[in-house]
């Protein structure tokens, strides 16, 4: 059997992208036995796949934002256009697994909000 080679960062980012993994492992799994690619009801690398994003509680939706709008306004920042970018950096931050938590989150949207505030308009 061949190892698994996805990090976490591609294991969020990827139920990001499909809401969740369940459906895209079971799908998976039933291309692969449709296709005689898997002998066994258990395919192992959607078996890995359905621990891993379990582990990283993204089996069945995508990761929730640690970072919202009510976030940036408590910073002082006033609703507007620099919102999404802000919110952006912060989920693919996330994402990568750079921040973790709502603290580190924080943190982040504070740096890019003062970055913001001191480019030249």
């Amino acid at each position: 059997m061949r190892k698994p080679r996805a990090g976490d960062a591609a294991i969020r980012r990827l139920s990001a992208q499909a809401q969740g993994l369940q459906r895209l492992v079971r799908l998976a799994a039933a291309d692969l036995r449709g296709t005689g690619g898997c002998e066994t009801a258990e395919d192992p690398a959607g078996q890995w796949l359905t621990e891993r994003a379990e582990a990283l509680r993204v089996k069945d939706a995508a990761p929730v934002p640690l970072v919202l709008g009510r976030h940036l306004i408590a910073l002082g920042l006033a609703p507007g256009p620099s919102f999404g970018p802000i919110l952006r950096q912060c989920y693919e931050a996330q994402l990568d697994g750079r921040i973790a938590n709502e603290q580190e989150g924080l943190a982040l949207a504070k740096e890019l909000a003062e970055d913001l505030r001191s480019e030249p308009r």
